[in-house]
């Protein structure tokens, strides 16, 4: 009974002992395997403003402060990610196995594109990561945000850019309308303006890249408004047509005409140039119609009065009947 005693005693110490050595060794050398949790830091765009034509690509960056972990694919403490016009990402999973606070910066990259006001904000952010429910269980990343020069908490990194679209460059070209000569009706004239590629804005009304527009009589006649709103050179070619009206001999001149759209600063710049087909430069489209009359009794693009054929017969039978009188005369002298 004494040895059972004995040893009923040193169980006790022994367990006294092993609960004294698990109340000093910390909580993570008790695990099997090191706890870890994640998180997946996202990032907002949003673009106020005109709308764009076409959407941009914008680019962030997540950047590590103090060599807090990153997520995969970063390079020297810094993740970038493009976002491509309105929307949202991440920068991917970043995993912590301590407990602890991790600070980070959000940034945009001010790009070259001079139509748009960069958001200049740089958020802060800071993952605590700490236990879920009790120590020694599983572990929890929550995420804080705020402006650096703020201090109050932010939803999320939203960064917005405004776009300011440039004013529209009009233009209706004109062309001059001279004819030669006097005709008794002034006649119509049409031309054809036509765009050497399919980007090239036209006027209203125009079908498949072709405007047709007419005048009558001497004068300026127009294709109408064209609107650019995007740089580029923009060509055309402008003839007159050929409508076959009775005693006009029709120019033949073809020219093309050239604007040159530019942005500076935001703004567009326009410069034009005008050549005819064998590469004159002039400074205006000039047509030049010439005008002659098809019968001197006649009118341009009108049938001969009837009561014209009627006189030209009597003086024509006068004259008959006056040389047969005539001639008879003279053989009574004979």
């Amino acid at each position: 009974m004494t040895i059972k005693k004995h040893q009923g005693w040193r169980g006790l110490l022994l367990a006294a002992a092993a609960l004294l050595m698990l109340s000093i060794l910390p909580v993570s050398a008790l695990a099997a395997e090191p706890a870890n949790t994640t998180i997946n830091i996202p990032v907002y765009m949003q673009v106020a403003g005109d709308t764009p034509k076409t959407d941009e690509a914008y680019t962030f960056h997540l950047n590590a402060v103090d060599g807090a972990p990153m997520p995969d694919g970063s390079v020297n403490g810094t993740k970038t990610v493009w976002i491509t016009g309105e929307g949202n990402t991440s920068f991917g999973q970043i995993s912590y196995t301590e407990l602890g606070e991790y600070h980070y910066t959000i940034s945009e990259t001010k790009e070259n594109n001079q139509r748009y006001t960069y958001d200049k904000t740089v958020y802060s952010a800071n993952v605590q990561v700490s236990w879920k429910n009790k120590v020694g269980g599983e572990m929890i990343a929550t995420l804080y945000l705020a402006k650096e020069d703020g201090i109050y908490k932010q939803d999320k990194a939203l960064f917005i850019n405004r776009y300011t679209a440039p004013t529209p460059i009009l233009v209706d070209p004109p062309v001059q309308k001279m004819v030669i000569g006097t005709p008794t009706v002034a006649g119509t004239f049409t031309f054809r303006f036509a765009a050497e590629s399919a980007a090239a804005p036209m006027p209203d009304g125009s079908s498949n890249g072709v405007k047709t527009f007419s005048r009558v009589g001497p004068g300026l006649a127009e294709a109408g408004m064209i609107t650019f709103t995007e740089p580029g050179e923009y060509s055309y070619t402008v003839s007159e047509v050929n409508s076959g009206v009775s005693g006009y001999t029709y120019d033949k001149t073809v020219y093309r005409i050239t604007f040159m759209i530019t942005e500076e600063n935001g703004q567009l710049q326009q410069s034009t140039q005008c050549y005819k087909a064998d590469g004159t430069a002039v400074s205006a489209m000039s047509f030049t119609n010439t005008y002659k009359s098809t019968s001197v009794l006649s009118k341009t693009g009108e049938e001969s009065s009837p009561y014209t054929w009627i006189i030209i017969l009597l003086i024509s039978l006068a004259l008959i009947i006056f040389c047969v009188i005539g001639v008879r005369k003279m053989k009574c002298f004979d």
